[in-house]
């Protein structure tokens, strides 16, 4: 469920994944996503990354400010992207 702070709205995805650690683990995702050289996905402004379908957002992001509120803002983009 994505909010904008006066509404809501349900997401279908069939996966959501959530990165703990220092480098992402994308090894569910085929080989042939763009990463960086820390292993984080290349992604446009809306969190696309090469692969169809495929979001990414905050620490998972190449260039991630890696702060709590650029992961959140990163997430609330990446959801806007989607439903796009």
């Amino acid at each position: 469920t994505v909010s904008d702070g006066s509404s809501t709205t349900d997401i279908p995805a069939r996966a959501v994944f959530v990165q703990t650690g220092r480098r992402p683990g994308f090894g569910f995702v085929p080989a042939d996503l763009v990463v960086d050289v820390d292993g984080r996905a290349v992604a446009d402004a809306q969190g696309r990354t090469n692969l169809a379908g495929l979001f990414v957002a905050g620490d998972a992001r190449s260039g991630s400010p890696r702060t709590l509120d650029g992961a959140i803002a990163d997430g609330k983009t990446a959801a806007r992207a989607a439903l796009a």
